[in-house]
């Protein structure tokens, strides 16, 4: 094995032919134009070569004797996929040169040949090398700058959902303060909901969706008046017909909202029973949509094991009770039975996170009052 020329990597080719002074002759001539070219007449000294130093171009045999010059060109080009290979084949064996081509090789050139016609080649080599080079920086800018924009992107739609999610906490804040005895009802439903619906397996945009609908499900009493909202005893049969319309109410608001259209089907069907006796449209069984049977359940648990001025809370045996006995006219008997198989500290989690809030606001309250007299 011998190496020949200067150090200058950008122009640099390994020539591997078995006749080593015909290559070092060819390699020399190179040089003196300006090349750095290495010599080698064994595949195995080529892949070392290959693995030790940069090169361009690799300038091969395809029917060396003693080894096979196709699995070298493979692997040379698995090595350094843009390597440059030029096939050399003798007059008598054009054939090797053309395979050699369609293999992928760059080129062929017929020994013996002259430095000139190989110069040629390795040239046009170069020139395509350089152009894969430059195809690649541009794929990797493009991909850069996409990448860039993807999060510019990203960033914007989480400004817009955080903006999105504030809006809509606001109008769930506005519901509750209309009447204290519901603070957090919304919330606790929401979560409720949401274990009910994993349960169940609702995927994410399914999630999403309840959630959604389980925060503005009364949303629509934003239209009820206040004397029949807040009334403390029974309501009359016209005041009930005025309290029955706020799910259509607040599908009215909530549904032209893009992203709200799967939580508004629950807003507008929340108050439906699986026998049909439900409002506003009496629709019954799978009539029904599923999140909205998934969030009646979960709404109902939550109004049962929370106090009113009208109730106290109940424990969770006697909403597990009241629920399983309402299954088939109330609840959808499979959603039921998923709330059965959740853990019962799943469900007393919830509640005790919120009962810790409230209980934190009126510490908070009391301070602040404490602080002003």
């Amino acid at each position: 094995m011998a190496t020949v020329g200067a150090e200058a990597r950008e122009r640099r080719l390994l020539i591997v032919d078995e006749d080593l002074p015909f290559a070092s002759d060819i390699a020399r001539q190179l040089c003196e134009r300006g090349y750095q070219a290495s010599v080698t007449d064994t595949a195995a000294g080529a892949m070392l070569r290959l693995g030790e130093d940069h090169h361009q171009v690799l300038v091969t045999r395809p029917d060396m004797p003693g080894t096979n010059g196709r699995t070298l060109m493979a692997e040379a080009m698995r090595l350094d996929p843009i390597l440059r290979v030029i096939a050399v084949s003798t007059s008598d064996n054009v054939e090797e040169g053309i395979l050699a081509v369609r293999a992928g090789a760059e080129d062929f050139v017929v020994k013996p040949f002259l430095p000139l016609q190989l110069e040629v080649c390795v040239d046009k080599a170069l020139e395509k090398r350089e152009l894969l080079i430059e195809n690649q920086r541009y794929q990797n800018q493009l991909e850069k700058v996409v990448e860039e924009k993807t999060h510019k992107l990203q960033f914007a739609l989480s400004k817009v959902q955080g903006t999105f999610n504030a809006t809509v906490e606001a109008m769930v804040s506005a519901i509750e303060a209309r009447d204290c005895e519901t603070q957090n009802h919304c919330r606790r439903a929401r979560e409720y909901s949401m274990l009910l619906g994993r349960q169940l397996g609702l995927d994410a945009k399914g999630l999403r969706d309840l959630a959604w609908g389980a925060l503005l499900h009364d949303v629509g009493k934003i239209g009820v008046p206040d004397h029949i909202l807040l009334k403390k005893g029974p309501l009359s049969p016209q005041e009930w017909d005025l309290m029955r319309k706020h799910p259509m109410i607040g599908y009215r608001l909530v549904a032209p909202i893009g992203f709200l259209k799967g939580a508004a089907s629950i807003v507008l069907h929340h108050h439906e029973k699986w026998d049909g006796t439900g409002y506003p449209y009496g629709k019954q069984g799978e009539e029904i949509p599923f999140a909205a049977r998934i969030f009646m359940v979960a709404d109902a648990f939550e109004t049962i094991t929370s106090k009113r001025s009208y109730k106290e809370a109940l424990s969770f045996e006697v909403a597990l009770t009241e629920l399983e006995d309402s299954a088939g006219n109330h609840f959808d008997p499979l959603v039921v039975e998923a709330f059965r198989r959740i853990d019962r500290e799943e469900w007393t989690k919830i509640r005790n996170k919120y009962l810790a809030e409230l209980e934190e606001g009126r510490v908070l309250l009391e301070e602040r009052s404490a602080v002003l007299l």
